[in-house]
């Protein structure tokens, strides 16, 4: 029994690694992945782009002969389970549910007597589709906010200058963030003074060329805050391949971007209506900040950072430098926020450090 146990984890894991491939190039959809035993061999089968919503099928029906057992990363589709059936498939194992209010597939394949396991290495495949399984519970993607700062705190000089802070693999590594991300979100005001590109470029990210071609980079969504139009056509992020959307609470039509128009906050953009309509209109279930400290200050006071992902380099910039982030003047400790450290690194000649509110 412990040998037949470990030897459908073994299975599942192919599954699971399968899925992983796709992390780059499948969003706006999930990874998934599958592992399927067949008389002639083994076959692998993972997600490389969101439209691929039939390769199961398609991998099926591209192989000849009977199917002895099949490992999912999550739930196949009906249409799937049906063509399971008439290629004689005796087992089926899922990982884990992504939309466990359909129980179509399930109750088709218990109909052809498909012998079903759920939950095996369920963890595992959580963790893999963690922000998307996060965003379908709380309405909004998962948020991670990137900084670069000195040892002593510090973003940017005080006539703006910054280039380079960190060394050149801290800013490899967060060329994999973004590739990794459905969008890139920032402000206008970094926009204006730094001009940045907001893309992946697998030229600069050696994880994506071992993982990719550069024809198959897919270009996360560059959202960019700009409530008072202040952006034209001039910045790069409008001639760069991919979409870039312009969030404002009266969209123009006549702007340099597509629109996504949000409610208003006081003086500002609702970032909580503006993340929710991110998830409904624009599919998106992952966001990655780069932003300047007023930008970064106000997710943090409204409680939309998930994640904090923090570059620091073995520098001193002075205290008449920026500061990190635009916080509230605290009367009491009590009232600062509190993170609880998840992983350090060293990258280069820089430290990573990943901590998430407590």
């Amino acid at each position: 029994m412990k040998s037949n146990l470990s030897q459908h984890q073994k299975a599942m894991s192919h599954a699971l690694q399968a899925a992983k491939r796709g992390r780059f190039t499948c969003s706006p959809a999930p990874m998934f992945g599958a592992y399927l035993q067949t008389p002639s061999g083994e076959h692998h089968v993972h997600r490389m782009e969101a439209a691929q919503g039939c390769l199961l099928q398609d991998a099926l029906g591209s192989i000849d002969g009977p199917i002895a057992a099949v490992y999912c990363s999550s739930e196949p589709s009906l249409a799937a389970v049906e063509l399971l059936h008439r290629k004689g498939c005796k087992a089926l194992f899922v990982a884990t549910l992504l939309q466990p209010q359909d129980t179509s597939w399930e109750n088709t394949a218990r109909q052809h007597g498909i012998t079903l396991e759920v939950g095996l290495l369920a963890k595992d495949a959580q963790a893999l589709n963690h922000d998307y399984l996060f965003c379908k519970h709380w309405q909004r993607p998962f948020i991670r906010l990137k900084l670069a700062a000195s040892l002593d705190g510090r973003t940017a000089l005080n006539n703006g200058k910054s280039k380079w802070i960190t060394g050149p693999k801290a800013r490899q590594d967060v060329q994999t963030f973004r590739a990794q991300s459905c969008c890139v979100l920032s402000g206008s005001g970094t926009v204006i003074a730094d001009n940045p590109s907001l893309n992946v470029r697998w030229q600069d990210c050696p994880e994506l060329q071992l993982a990719i071609a550069e024809s198959q980079v897919r270009q996360p969504k560059r959202v960019i805050i700009d409530n008072k139009h202040r952006l034209d056509n001039s910045y790069q992020v409008f001639h760069l391949p991919g979409e870039t959307y312009l969030v404002s609470e009266k969209g123009d039509a006549n702007g340099p971007g597509a629109v996504l128009e949000v409610n208003k906050c006081g003086q500002y953009v609702d970032l909580s209506d503006m993340m929710q309509r991110l998830s409904e209109q624009l599919g998106i279930y992952s966001v990655w900040v780069e932003a300047g400290q007023a930008l970064a200050g106000a997710l943090f006071q409204a409680q939309l950072v998930d994640e904090l992902i923090l570059y620091q380099a073995p520098k001193l910039m002075g205290q008449d430098s920026r500061s990190l982030l635009t916080l509230p003047q605290y009367s009491d400790m009590s009232q600062v926020p509190e993170l609880i450290i998840r992983d350090v690194c060293q990258i280069g000649t820089d430290i990573r450090i990943i901590s998430r509110l407590k």
